[in-house]
């Protein structure tokens, strides 16, 4: 048997007696005992190896993988990165880095709608400018009824 605060390291053989061992971080015995593992200890700040501390999980935006000490969880938009799992109380958030792809699907329909404005902005001006040269008098050659040849001898005397 193991006393309070540790468990079986080695069983028992022959003349040799049981060997214990300390309970890990983040685990509790609080009974002599046979066993092999400690009791887990819950989500808390403070505990020992002889007893768990009555207490509830971390509060909102912060975890304990351990059930030691409550951490904040981590900020991804201060580090640049998007936060593609949220957080938990055992579990911090999970961050990664913005895709470059992103940024160039980006630039390409910026420069696509530019290319578009620019096209577009230029047809009007040539349908704008062809328009108003449509509206202009063409340019007529007065003739009067004297100058106007009746026959094509005529047309040699001129």
């Amino acid at each position: 048997m193991c006393g309070i605060g540790s468990v079986v390291s080695r069983d028992c053989v022959g003349d040799l007696s049981t060997t214990c061992k300390p309970c890990p971080p983040a685990t509790y015995m609080n009974e002599p005992n046979g066993l092999n593992r400690c009791f887990p200890c819950r989500n808390c700040a403070e505990r020992t190896k002889t007893s768990d501390t009555v207490c509830g999980d971390c509060r909102h935006g912060f975890f304990s993988q351990l059930g030691l000490n409550c951490t904040q969880w981590t900020n991804c938009e201060a580090r640049n990165e998007i936060e593609s799992e949220a957080g938990s109380s055992v579990k911090d958030t999970t961050c990664v880095r913005p895709s470059r792809n992103r940024c160039s699907v980006i630039a390409s329909l910026l420069l696509l709608l530019v290319t578009v404005i620019l096209i577009t902005t230029k047809s009007l001006l040539y349908h704008s400018k062809r328009i108003k040269s449509q509206d202009l008098p063409l340019p007529t050659e007065e003739t009067s009824p004297m100058n106007v040849p009746s026959s094509p001898e005529e047309d040699e005397e001129l």
